[in-house]
């Protein structure tokens, strides 16, 4: 017997993988054993504590949960769980019936695909179709059809295969039909994390909280501080056109809102808010990536004279209130392509495991142009009462329609980690302005009709 506790595995991908290939391969030779199960239990574990390892043992609410945990999570929801095992790359399409594990084939025959896709879309390169259809024959298990034809697919993805955005995957048998044109999609850490779902506030005090353009000179009496190493190494530079993003927040999203900029963008001025419970915090910021920090990732804020003004993935998980939707707008990440892959997944760990339903994101530096297009298509159609994933699917499809915004590198990017149920009030979402000239218009009705009612009286 396998011993599967989680102490056991701590820190060693490498027996995970083993372990994992083992049952595995275990499966096929008993498949009445429920070596399937276990293996995706095992890969419960694994993912649970390489997050766990990430951002302390303090995060009480991330555990794993078995398949039968799991059960009561689901729902209608389905999940494609994959794993890089030792020699095969695994997927296991889990719903309220299960887990029922398709071996993909060997992991170097598909990851280095992944790859070389994932830098084609970064850098705007066009991508040949055989290659989308290669790929997607691949990864989509065809006897998991049903999962793409539910409303919402989550993506449990791991190794390389975070990099990719499977909306622009083709649907096996129709290879003109992507699956974005399908499914509602979000990602997760693992299936697993379904469990982290927040209770729901009853009482929101805070209906936005935005955070842009941080002041990047140091505070005078810290003038050789990490965050000041780090903006000079990476050259950080102003990001003006962030605000614009804000300017969207207060055009169709509700008040109360708290929006700051530049020296008043501090991490006191995040905690703050948080603890409001905001439905949506939209951080439109630089964030770094660097294995000298040793928590790998932190988000830029301004600095004051009580904090350094980096916000790191453990600072993040530890804070007090429970959020909808935090939007790491843009994700500008000052890194090298293809590093530290871990630490931008660990990010939105974070987020989650700090309360946050859900985590907008995105695999890739994207513009501030179209950063600002996309964000307030998203906002407005959150404004409406979509739901996240609905209205992330929604506005990736006005883009690819339109001549101007179709290419994949500029939308494709975003991707929504965690749930996806509404962010706010559809009546409520609408902006004040939008409320006022609905109410004049209904005003403007009663009015018109009270004149006809009268001149046929008279």
């Amino acid at each position: 017997g396998l011993d599967l506790r989680a102490n056991y595995f701590n820190d060693k991908r490498p027996v995970y993988a083993k372990a994992v290939q083992v049952l595995a391969d275990l499966s096929v030779q008993t498949p009445q054993s429920k070596y399937d199960e276990k293996a995706f239990d095992l890969v419960q574990r694994a993912k649970a504590r390489t997050l766990l390892d990430a951002l302390g043992r303090d995060s009480s609410r991330l555990h794993p949960l078995g398949t039968q945990e799991l059960k009561t999570h689901l729902g209608a929801k389905g999940v494609l769980e994959y794993f890089a095992a030792d020699r095969d790359l695994l997927v296991w399409a889990v719903d309220e019936n299960g887990a029922r594990l398709f071996n993909l084939g060997p992991v170097e025959k598909t990851l280095p695909l992944v790859e070389s896709i994932h830098r084609s879309l970064s850098s705007s390169a066009a991508l040949p179709e055989d290659a989308w259809v290669t790929l997607s024959n691949r990864l989509l298990p065809s006897k998991a059809s049903h999962l793409w034809h539910s409303g919402l697919l989550h993506i449990a993805a791991d190794a390389d295969l975070r990099r990719l955005p499977f909306e622009l995957l083709r649907i096996p048998g129709d290879a003109n039909r992507m699956l974005i044109e399908a499914v509602s999609l979000s990602y997760l850490p693992s299936t697993s994390a379904l469990g982290l779902e927040p209770d729901p506030v009853q009482n929101h005090q805070l209906e936005v909280a935005g955070f842009a353009n941080p002041q990047l000179e140091s505070e005078p009496s810290h003038p050789d501080s990490l965050r000041e190493r780090l903006v000079q190494r990476f050259q950080l530079e102003p990001l003006p056109g962030a605000e614009s993003e804000l300017r969207s927040l207060e055009k169709w999203l509700p008040q109360p809102q708290r929006l700051l900029t530049g020296p008043e963008a501090t991490e006191q001025a995040y905690r703050s808010a948080i603890s409001y419970s905001p439905r949506i915090a939209h951080i439109a910021t630089h964030s770094v990536i660097d294995d000298q920090l040793g928590w790998g990732t932190a988000i830029v804020l301004s600095p004051d004279g009580t904090d350094d003004g980096l916000l790191f993935p453990r600072e993040i998980a530890q804070q007090n209130g429970a959020v909808g939707l935090s939007v790491l707008a843009a994700c500008r990440t000052a890194t090298d392509p293809g590093r530290n892959l871990d630490a931008l997944d660990t990010l939105t760990g974070a987020f989650l495991a700090g309360g946050s339903s859900a985590v907008l994101a995105t695999l890739w530096d994207v513009g501030d142009e179209s950063a600002a297009i996309f964000l307030d298509q998203f906002y407005y159609r959150i404004g409406r009462g979509s739901s996240a994933a609905d209205a992330l699917r929604e506005t990736k499809l006005a883009m690819m329609a339109d001549v101007r915004w179709e290419s994949p590198a500029l939308w494709a990017g975003y991707v929504l980690v965690g749930d996806a149920q509404p962010i706010t009030p559809s009546y409520w979402a609408v902006s004040t302005s939008t409320r006022f000239v609905v109410a004049a218009a209904t005003l403007v009705v009663i009015l018109v009709l009270g004149n006809y009612w009268r001149r046929r009286r008279d």
